[in-house]
């Protein structure tokens, strides 16, 4: 059930577990330096920069040593929220914001407040958007260090053969839906029959979250009321963006059905646009012959706003409470969300807006275009519901997408099973 019952989880099972376990004063390094271990979801070229960013921390001082732990992203959560009740958590965390109410209202993070006498941090600096996020009750239980919206991708080259590519490298696309149409339709009719108008999967997150901004974008506010306690979907809102989407594969052919590896497929130029996270950045600027482009389809229908979601830095419960401890994962946090713009290299938007200001950043390919599209995110409600509610989502507008269903029974179902998860 989607209600704040703060600590109450945390408790009963440190409580009933009756053993002891991490936050130790014991946990120092030969020198005496305070050794913390941090746990994060980040692979293949994300946890290399992120390593080097521990790396640098560590260098930068001799009172505080961090050994990162590298976590599958499929098991993450499960085994963040059961090496804390056991008593074998981590000193710091990452998690979405999308997922700190669960965490949150299951009591196993400490709010940051409570460690910041002897530690300057300027709350003030951080994307207000995001931070809002991060808050409950007035209180911060999580710094974040990014933003990552969804954003539109293109191919130069292609878009120069289409004859869709202004004297500047730009589209020459509108911003609306019905400019979104014309702009795909262009490129169909005057490119090479090899090259996939757009490349996207069938199912699933990616058109989930195109889904999600353009509902928001329609004036949808989530979908469920502002107590959290009940299903709240604006039912025509829901219906006019799924269609926009089940058109792109089904009544304009832009995206093939069944579609695999979709970003492979552009970062190896075989599409001509794609719609996906600023993360994919990070892998396009790597890729040989690519010359992309990006676009905001944040205001196709009028009201900007944009499917995102945000890494955030967390200070998880010990079951020996160390204060001393806790103040130095605070400082570690502090260090990661202030030197944020080396992370940026991966496509994420840092979350200090003193970083976003800085002209190393603004001089970063398409930075000033990622950082507009951030203030635009449209974060869920802070349900602790909030990853069954996207779930029961998914699976349901997935059967629009694969033509199993039509839009107003999918969206029926995924009003009933959201109430399901509500009330469980």
């Amino acid at each position: 059930m989607a209600k704040r019952l703060i600590g109450t989880f945390f408790i009963s099972v440190m409580l009933a577990a009756g053993c002891s376990g991490g936050g130790s004063s014991e946990d120092t390094t030969s020198d005496g330096a305070i050794e913390l271990e941090y746990w994060n979801l980040f692979g293949g070229g994300n946890g290399d920069l992120m390593d080097s960013m521990v790396e640098s921390f560590n260098e930068s001082q001799s009172d505080i040593y961090v050994n990162s732990v590298r976590l599958d992203w499929d098991e993450y959560y499960t085994k963040l929220i059961t090496g804390v009740t056991s008593g074998e958590g981590p000193d710091v965390a990452v998690s979405h914001v999308t997922t700190l109410p669960e965490l949150v209202d299951g009591g196993i993070l400490y709010n940051l407040d409570d460690f910041t006498a002897n530690i300057e941090v300027d709350w003030e600096d951080l994307n207000q958007n995001t931070l809002e996020s991060t808050t409950f009750d007035g209180d911060h239980y999580a710094m974040p260090i990014d933003t990552h919206p969804l954003v539109m991708y293109y191919n130069k080259d292609h878009l120069q053969e289409a004859g869709v590519l202004n004297d500047n490298g730009e589209p020459e696309f509108d911003g609306t839906a019905e400019g979104l149409i014309e702009f795909l339709s262009t490129i169909k009719e005057n490119t090479s029959e090899d090259v996939f108008t757009m490349a996207e999967p069938t199912s699933g997150d990616n058109p989930y979250r195109i889904w999600w901004g353009l509902y928001h974008q329609l004036g949808g506010e989530g979908v469920i009321s502002d107590d959290l306690s009940e299903v709240e979907i604006d039912m025509d809102k829901a219906v006019q963006a799924a269609d926009f989407i089940k058109d792109l594969y089904y009544e304009y052919e832009f995206i093939p059905l069944q579609m695999e590896e979709f970003q492979q497929i552009f970062e190896n130029g075989n599409a001509a646009t794609t719609i996906q996270g600023v993360w994919g950045s990070g892998v396009y600027n790597a890729a040989e012959d690519l010359d992309y482009g990006v676009v905001s389809i944040s205001d196709l229908f009028g009201e900007p706003a944009q499917w995102g979601d945000s890494h955030s830095l967390v200070i998880p419960k010990q079951q020996n409470e160390n204060k001393e401890r806790s103040e130095a994962a605070l400082t570690f946090i502090n260090y990661i969300a202030d030197h944020s713009l080396e992370w940026s290299k991966s496509g994420q938007v840092p979350s200090k807006t003193s970083l976003l200001e800085s002209e190393e950043y603004q001089d970063l390919p398409y930075g000033e275009t990622f950082e507009e599209i951030s203030k635009d995110v449209a974060f869920p409600k802070q349900s602790d519901s909030t990853r069954a509610i996207k779930e029961a989502s998914i699976n349901n507008l997935n059967e629009i997408w694969e033509g199993q269903t039509s839009t107003e029974e999918a969206l029926q179902q995924m009003e009933n099973d959201i109430a399901d998860v509500l009330t469980d």
